[in-house]
Order: C-alpha cells, then sequence, then structure tokens
C-alpha cells in the first residue's frame, strides 16, 4: 500500500491507515490468496510520502507488516 500526501497540514499519511482500511487490506490479501491457491507466507507493507509545494520528496517511512495474518 502507498500513501501520498502533499504537506502534513491536515494530518500525515499514517494517520490516514485506520483499523477499517487495514482490515479492508486484509480482506483483499484474503480474497486474492483464495483466487490464486497461493500457499506461502505473506505481509502487508505501507509505505507513506510526503511531498513538498514542488512534488519534491519531503519524506518516506516504511512501515512492514501492518496487518496480522
Amino acid at each position: 500500500m502507498r500513501m501520498t500526501k502533499h504537506h502534513e497540514q491536515y494530518g500525515s499519511p499514517e494517520e490516514t491507515i485506520d483499523y477499517e482500511k487495514r482490515m479492508r487490506l486484509q480482506r483483499n490479501a484474503r480474497a486474492y490468496i483464495h483466487r490464486t491457491k497461493y500457499r506461502g507466507p505473506y505481509r502487508i507493507d505501507a509505505v507513506c510520502l510526503v511531498l513538498d509545494e514542488n512534488a519534491g520528496l519531503q519524506r518516506i517511512n516504511h512501515y512492514e507488516n501492518i496487518v496480522e495474518n
């Protein structure tokens, strides 16, 4: 999952990854795994980007395994 925001005036991209969004991601991952019959390990990561006023990268954070399997 990738979250991009311009500035952090209205909150950080991390704040948008709430419980409901994590549960939606987990449901979609399970549906994909079932459809493709994948049997290996997996994890769901989030990469949060904040851009400055010129669309230049101001900050990037990578969060591993944001939902429980």
